[in-house]
């Protein structure tokens, strides 16, 4: 079941990522919640609006969840998600099904999220909205064939609001270590899915939009930085990793690891 990032909605400290994936009878959507320490929040609902022309649909349960100043036009559906008050564990994640609907239908959709116990304190509440997030087009051939097994490779982000950047060199490296000698050597055959992973497991990326480009590591073969440019030739490192063409990315620069079992597990 595949799924690709839908909405995003943000608020301070608090960033909640939905995804959606074409199941039978409908689509599901899946709710991730990323808190930074000392932040709340429980979701109570999501509001879906099809072509973003308003609908008849402003609150689900009860009247207190509802969208109302979120967005004056309505919504096409609506799923409760948790509830309002009451001393039941917050909603944070989770997953909702939203019946005779395609994937297809969410092209120009705009969503709503109601919460409550938000913030430091637990006493806020908000209705945020968010614009659908069609996914990424079809990678193009941006990596050749490695001549040895592919042992690492370091993926350069550029930082939101410098997230993750630890170094303060204006990247945020990820490498992805301990890739086994079955994995294709061809970083095509499986970056993207790596990106996804990360988009979904990683606050500091959010959007397939930050990453610019990859620098491979294998056997005796040099490392070589591969920019997201649509064509396999080897690029120069950015200037801030330190490093020029054929040089390691230094190890101080890598802001997370992760090993590729991790991943495809």
């Amino acid at each position: 079941m595949a799924e690709s990032l839908a909405f995003t909605f943000t608020a301070e400290g608090v960033v909640v990522k939905v995804f959606a994936s074409q199941v039978d009878g409908g689509v599901q959507f899946r709710f991730e919640t990323t808190a930074q320490e000392g932040y709340r929040i429980d979701l109570n609902g999501f509001f879906l609006d099809l072509g973003g022309d308003g609908g008849t649909v402003s609150f689900d349960g009860s009247k207190a969840n509802n969208m109302n100043g979120g967005n004056n036009d309505g919504y096409d559906y609506s799923a409760v998600l948790g509830s309002i008050g009451g001393n039941d564990a917050d909603y944070v994640s989770g997953t909702i099904v939203i019946p005779r609907i395609t994937l297809a239908d969410l092209e120009g959709a705009d969503a709503g999220l109601r919460a409550t116990s938000y913030g430091l304190d637990g006493q806020g509440s908000l209705k945020l909205v968010a614009d659908y997030e069609p996914p990424p087009p079809p990678p193009e051939d941006n990596f050749p064939l490695f001549p040895q097994d592919i042992s690492n490779v370091v993926f350069f982000f550029e930082p939101i609001n410098g997230g993750g950047d630890t170094n303060g060199d204006g990247y945020y490296l990820v490498k992805i270590d301990e890739v086994p000698k079955s994995a294709p050597d061809d970083l095509d055959d499986w970056y993207m899915e790596t990106l996804a992973w990360l988009i979904a497991n990683d606050p500091n990326v959010q959007s397939a939009d930050q990453l610019l480009g990859a620098a491979i590591k294998g056997g005796t073969q040099d490392t070589l930085y591969y920019a997201l440019d649509g064509d396999l030739d080897a690029d120069p490192f950015p200037v801030s990793s330190g490093s020029g063409p054929g040089g390691n990315v230094p190890p101080a620069d890598i802001d997370m690891t992760y090993n590729y079992d991790e991943i495809f597990s």
